[in-house]
């Protein structure tokens, strides 16, 4: 129980991490006034958090359906 939760806590960490980097790759600066900076770097890290959560749900759901695929052969 310990070790899945490890996966877990890592998986979303790293889906996190990896979406924040993609997502700042995209121009948000031409569209965001100047002196709202700092309110579209929190929306930002709330999306990386929202995307990269779901990411890492996905991936982690599949390796445990994966898993299941045992017993439809035993």
């Amino acid at each position: 129980m310990g070790i899945q939760a490890l996966y877990t806590v890592l998986s979303h960490m790293f889906f996190i991490v990896l979406t924040f980097w993609g997502i700042r790759a995209l121009r948000f600066d031409q569209i965001i006034k100047r002196e709202h900076v700092p309110q579209a770097q929190l929306i930002l890290v709330f999306v990386a958090i929202a995307i990269g959560y779901n990411v890492s749900q996905f991936f982690l759901n599949l390796v445990d359906q994966a898993h299941s695929f045992i017993y439809i052969f035993s």
